[in-house]
């Protein structure tokens, strides 16, 4: 059936011609296709209330699923649960699962960093934050939260903050370098956890380090990247819209596209699962038999070596104590103060296949230099778990840095050795 035609239409213009104006007077607004008349017709403000109703309620809804524990089956975050395919678990959701899984009289081991401590190279049951479970024992409660390209504060780090408050025995495990610190908030990748965190209260933030994240804050919200992400998490406090989002994402249904679910992009997350990969040692092998990974590898750890050190008058490499002296003052800021002796910061080693040309010099300074920067971040108050060379092979390693299983297990057995020895020590009567 066909519309009629309004009166004051212009059904006899010229092509092209510029149309007569018609006259609407009696119709309240132009009925833009079919229903237009009835939209027109609602009254306005039952309109409004049943918006702001239906606004309030989502907002409400935010605030109960952010408590709920959301993470099903949880060992650690694989590509499908991450923000490597869109899905951004918020600062709530992270310490919700952690509150409803882990009591409160346990010691709870939260364990931060980038892919290598995540797990990449190991598959769901040969994690090596299993193994560290199975050392420390009952009393302890491991939950990796490392992600990809993360570092030591963003994500895991600011899981670590907000259950420092609730949890009194608490460690925070992450791998880290000898020559880098992380800002306070983790950077571009990850910030929106902190900033999150940070506008819904979650965090405690004793002075001085207050002023400093409150400085961050004023600086990036001079760029416009930064005032949007800012003013999203200042919002979200109020609306808990991430919140509702993630949750719903993850147990019913998806809405964005992402090219990792791209032929089940609506399936809710919950149900794509850790993948085991079988094919471990064979991409292994393929590692060491690619000339130019190999190549690019070696030139890579061979500049490493050469950080924190300055060429003498004789064009020999010294190294320069400044260096160092920044990266004590600059990692200051990562923690609050007393957070900082429950942070064990596992300095990276490398797979020594991908190091065959090193000189002595250069494992001289390489040694150096792990030295000198764990002293730098001791005499700040982080503890540094040393993993030396000499107890891993390149059969340990899945590719230049990513640890097998066998070599996730050296690691566990350091990092509980260092987490047992400083509980021992606090408990002794002559500390």
């Amino acid at each position: 059936m066909m519309n009629p035609e309004p009166q004051g239409g212009f059904p006899d213009a010229p092509f092209g011609a510029p149309p007569s104006s018609p006259d609407w007077s009696g119709h309240g607004a132009h009925p833009a296709g079919p229903g237009g008349g009835f939209i027109a017709a609602l009254p306005a403000r039952p309109l409004l209330i049943g918006v702001a109703v239906g606004f309030g309620l989502c907002c409400l809804a935010g605030r109960v699923v952010s408590r709920l524990p959301m993470l099903e089956n949880f060992r650690r975050f694989h590509d499908l649960i991450s923000p490597t395919a869109l899905f951004y678990p918020t600062a709530s959701e992270l310490v919700s699962h952690v509150e409803h899984t882990v009591p409160r009289d346990k010691h709870l081991v939260v364990v931060g960093g980038a892919s290598y401590f995540r797990g990449a190279g190991q598959n769901p049951d040969e994690l090596w934050t299993l193994e560290l479970q199975r050392l420390l024992g009952d009393d302890y409660c491991v939950v990796n939260y490392a992600m990809n390209w993360g570092g030591i504060t963003p994500f895991a780090g600011v899981a670590f903050q907000a259950l420092a408050r609730e949890y009194p025995r608490i460690s925070f495990v992450a791998n880290a370098s000898p020559v880098v610190v992380d800002d306070v908030d983790g950077g571009e990748i990850y910030r929106y956890v902190f900033w999150d965190a940070y506008y819904k209260g979650m965090l405690a933030l004793p002075a001085p380090w207050s002023d400093q994240v409150r400085e961050m804050a004023r600086r990036e919200r001079k760029d416009p990247a930064g005032l949007e992400l800012h003013l999203g998490k200042w919002t979200d406090q109020f609306s808990y819209a991430c919140d509702l989002w993630t949750y719903v994402g993850y147990k019913w249904f998806f809405t964005v596209w992402s090219d990792h679910a791209s032929e089940t992009m609506t399936a809710a997350r919950r149900t794509y699962a850790d993948p085991f990969n079988a094919k471990l040692a064979q991409e292994q092998r393929a590692f060491r038999q690619d000339q130019g990974y190999v190549q690019r590898y070696e030139a890579w750890n061979k500049d490493f070596a050469a950080k924190g050190f300055l060429p003498d008058k004789d064009g020999q490499l010294k190294l320069d104590p400044p260096a160092f002296g920044l990266i004590s003052q600059l990692s200051v800021g990562m923690f609050p103060d007393d957070l900082k002796s429950k942070c064990y910061l596992v300095f990276m080693r490398f797979n020594p296949y991908f190091m065959q040309t090193f000189t002595a010099d250069d494992w001289k300074r390489h040694e150096l230099m792990y030295r000198v920067g764990q002293q730098a971040f001791e005499r700040v108050g982080y503890r540094v778990v040393e993993l030396p060379d000499a107890d891993f092979t390149a059969d340990d390693f899945y590719d230049a840095g990513h640890y097998m299983a066998s070599g996730g297990r050296k690691v566990a057995k350091a990092v509980a050795a260092s987490i047992r020895e400083a509980d021992r020590a606090a408990q002794s009567p002559n500390r």
